[in-house]
């Protein structure tokens, strides 16, 4: 669902349309919640949404970065390209350990050799607290904080950005 919406968006914003979809942007509501100035006038809809986060909330957690955040789409993109993939030898691991499981903010497995998991957003904590430094990114031996590495990401995603935006 996060790439459907975030296809609408992009297409909302290629159109010129993005401005009148106000009515449903749950932020919105959210913000004038936190303000004290909430108001229900024509914006039901988004009401009704942010209800739904909240409720999605309580029952899985991550609820909205797992299914509904097109920012997670975006960065669930680069683990597509090999270079980007976390992986490790599971035979290198300490038996038992699984810490890199257990720090995963979007609580992926390591399990095979490789992770194609669409919700790894490339944060990196799995190959920070390895304690035998197995969890590795791309071909070669990268933890994939490498500055250089980092600087790749970036830039690939300014690209597409700049490609497919026009910014």
């Amino acid at each position: 669902l996060k790439y459907l919406i975030l296809v609408g968006i992009i297409v909302a914003c290629l159109l010129n349309v993005y401005a009148s979809v106000g009515a449903a942007d749950p932020w919105g509501v959210f913000a004038s919640f936190r303000a004290g100035s909430f108001s229900v006038d024509g914006k039901m809809l988004a009401a009704v949404v942010l209800g739904g986060i909240v409720i999605g909330m309580f029952l899985v957690e991550r609820f909205f970065c797992l299914f509904l955040c097109p920012m997670g789409a975006v960065f669930s993109l680069p683990p597509m390209v090999p270079i980007f993939l976390y992986n490790r030898n599971r035979e290198e691991c300490i038996p038992g350990c699984s810490l890199c499981i257990k720090t995963c903010p979007a609580s992926i497995s390591l399990g095979g050799s490789r992770s194609k998991h669409g919700e790894c957003f490339q944060c990196g904590k799995c190959g920070a607290v390895c304690p035998k430094g197995n969890v590795r990114q791309g071909f070669r031996k990268l933890k994939g904080t490498e500055i250089w590495l980092v600087a790749l990401k970036a830039a690939a995603l300014f690209a597409l950005c700049y490609f497919f935006l026009d910014v």
